[in-house]
């Protein structure tokens, strides 16, 4: 397996934006979704992808991902080693056209959405023992009937191991294990068109439709509406959708190339992604999947590839200007706003009275060399602000959110350092796009 550098891939609440823009405090800490590794790569080998797409995951801990163009289905355990893959290229039990999204029940059997999608004439759910052996499928010739399927996009299973299946017939359908029909359910918008993505969690079913602008609906098990959320641009094209063991929701977003999370009532938590740096340049979300421990699975489409998060807490409280700046001739102050969107502002202060330095800590003439610059939680730095000799006083920078080389970096925390002659001094900030 390939390992990329440890890296944090960085995302912070809109409730913290909110706040700092109507002038409240912000939070002493916000949620970090840290990269750990990808693994796959372009080919038709083991472990290898052609356009990894809808992931599921098993109790536990294994990783289920639809190799579509490939025409298989493969399972890593969840350091990213191949165990196993079924199917082959065709339109018999047991192969595959275009599998598009996979789920496992409790009892280790495997469910995959399959379609032809240039002929139209074959959709199909086919189910699999754990080993990958066929066991059966239903569906068959596009139709809109009850219990015929229509591009089948996105599947789940949900209590009493009822199969979810959202497809481009204007529905989501329920089944039993065994692939009979027991109920279906639209989009309260009769004009709009499109199941695409469904997850569930104990007494809920989350769904999307292909509405143009994205709303995540949360359902009781048999349809009726609990409650429902995104618009506003929060959520713009949902390819997947996954839960966590306590009922958070992952929304992830071909579109804007990001995830969202979301607790079950709908506020948002975090996001992350937006095509972000390396080793995460495009992003092109097709599948997301949550293990048994909580990590967050992405497939990248484009990159033939999938990445793992795992959650943690970072803080960003600012800290004492004393305990950052002991025995230093200058000042950095903490950047205003942050957090901050479009640009923020970087004041620092040189020099003071004679009586506050010792002698090692006096500058000839007064004058410095300074270095202002931003890095990124790799240690590695993404912008030079200043690089000169100053001489005593108060100063201020601006930093626009862009990279040495004018591209916008990704939102998360990045660290501003000053350097003054041989001494430094950093501080954080947090930057939301």
């Amino acid at each position: 397996m390939r390992y990329a550098r440890w890296w944090l891939c960085i995302a912070v609440t809109i409730g913290i934006l909110m706040l700092a823009a109507e002038g409240h405090s912000v939070p002493d800490s916000t949620e970090v979704y840290e990269f750990v590794f990808w693994f796959g790569g372009q080919g038709p080998d083991p472990g290898e992808f052609n356009g990894p797409n809808g992931m599921g995951s098993d109790w536990r801990g294994n990783l289920y991902v639809c190799d579509s163009g490939n025409h298989r289905v493969q399972k890593f355990d969840n350091l990213g080693n191949f165990l196993m893959m079924f199917g082959e290229e065709g339109a018999e039990p047991g192969q595959f056209i275009w599998a598009v999204d996979v789920a496992v029940d409790e009892e280790g059997f495997i469910y995959v959405c399959d379609y032809d999608r240039y002929e139209g004439d074959s959709s199909w759910v086919q189910k699999f023992d754990s080993l990958g052996n066929f066991v059966l499928r239903w569906g068959g010739a596009d139709s809109h009937e009850p219990g015929d399927l229509d591009w089948p996009q996105g599947i789940a299973i949900g209590d009493s191991q009822y199969v979810f299946v959202g497809d481009l017939g204007y529905r989501i359908q329920r089944f039993t294990p065994d692939g009979e029909f027991d109920a279906l359910w639209t989009h309260p918008d009769t004009t709009a068109h499109g199941g695409r993505s469904v997850a569930t969690y104990p007494g809920s079913v989350y769904t999307t439709w292909a509405t143009g602008e994205d709303y995540v609906f949360r359902h009781d098990p048999v349809g009726n509406i609990i409650l429902s959320f995104g618009g506003g641009g929060l959520v713009d094209f949902v390819s997947d959708l996954a839960t966590d063991s306590h009922g958070n929701l992952y929304c992830g977003d071909w579109w804007q190339r990001r995830i969202s999370k979301f607790d079950s009532l709908g506020n948002f938590v975090t996001m992350w992604g937006s095509g972000g740096p390396q080793p995460w340049p495009s992003l092109d979300i097709a599948g997301i999947a949550v293990d048994a421990h909580d990590a967050v699975y992405v497939s990248d489409f484009t990159q033939d590839r999938v990445a793992k998060y795992r959650r943690t807490v970072v803080s960003v409280k600012d800290e004492p200007q004393g305990s950052l700046e002991l025995h230093t001739p200058f000042q950095l102050r903490q950047n205003c706003p942050n957090p901050f969107s479009a640009q923020t502002v970087i004041s620092y202060a040189i020099g003071g009275a004679a009586s506050e330095r010792s002698p090692a800590e006096t500058y000839e003439g007064g004058v410095v060399n300074v270095h202002l610059a931003v890095y990124n939680l790799l240690g590695q730095q993404v912008r030079t602000l200043l690089h000169e000799r100053q001489g005593p006083g108060e100063y201020s920078v601006v930093w626009d959110g862009r990279s040495d080389d004018g591209r916008r970096v990704a939102s998360g925390i990045y660290t501003y350092q000053l350097q003054v002659d041989d001494q430094v001094v950093r501080r954080r900030s947090v930057l939301i796009r």
